[in-house]
């Protein structure tokens, strides 16, 4: 068994090493680690590996150049030794083939990881960075997120005509770079009969085998 599946305990140690390679050969690839320390008063304790998340920079291009704007989520357990949570970014290509986006290695499924998850996505696809880079400032930021989470057209609206109020030319950033058209970029605009994960289902049962 251990032949065929490896060593888990020596492949969890083994993971600041993969990293450091993966950067070496990689360099535009995007990898996150989130370790805790059972006893922070103990310089020698070892560290409790709870999160990785990671995409290739080939991952990256490809969503950005050649991809549907539509990113699919799903977690799926772990069946190892040591359990945990897998979870899966996908898109879909031209051929309406699925684009695996990047994936993360967690503890459990809850409110939290999935935070992460999403904080990490959406720093490595750079879309709410770059908007920042360019009108930094605390006003902005918080009607970045309004306009983006807004459950109706009246509140994206209101958002947006407030976000040109304050600054011109943040509002036409994005309406240039994400488009006048909000069914791509706001919750609202949405489409609401699509209610299915069969995409990254389909994904997770392919990783399972």
């Amino acid at each position: 068994m251990q032949i065929a599946s490896g060593d888990h305990e020596k492949s969890y140690a083994s993971i600041p090493k993969y990293i450091a390679a993966l950067k070496e050969s990689n360099s535009g690839a995007f990898v996150k680690l989130k370790c805790d320390c059972l006893d922070l008063t103990n310089p020698n304790c070892n560290p409790k590996f709870e999160r990785i998340f990671i995409s290739f920079e080939a991952q990256y291009q490809g969503y950005i150049k050649s991809c549907r704007p539509f990113i699919g989520v799903d977690g799926c357990f772990l069946k190892g030794p040591y359990k945990g949570e897998l979870f899966t970014a996908v898109a879909l290509d031209a051929n309406s083939g699925i684009f695996p986006i990047a994936i993360m290695i967690c503890e459990c499924e809850n409110e939290d990881s999935w935070n992460y998850f999403f904080d990490c996505l959406n720093t490595y696809l750079h879309f709410y960075a770059n908007f920042r880079a360019k009108f930094p400032g605390p006003k902005l930021g918080k009607l970045f997120w309004i306009a983006v989470k807004a459950y109706t057209c009246g509140d994206f609206k209101d958002a947006m005509e407030e976000t040109k109020a304050t600054d011109l030319a943040a509002h036409k950033w994005l309406m240039e770079t994400c488009g006048e058209e909000p069914s791509t970029w706001s919750r609202h605009g949405f489409d609401a009969s699509v209610k299915v994960d069969n995409i990254t289902e389909s994904f997770n049962a392919f990783l399972e085998k």
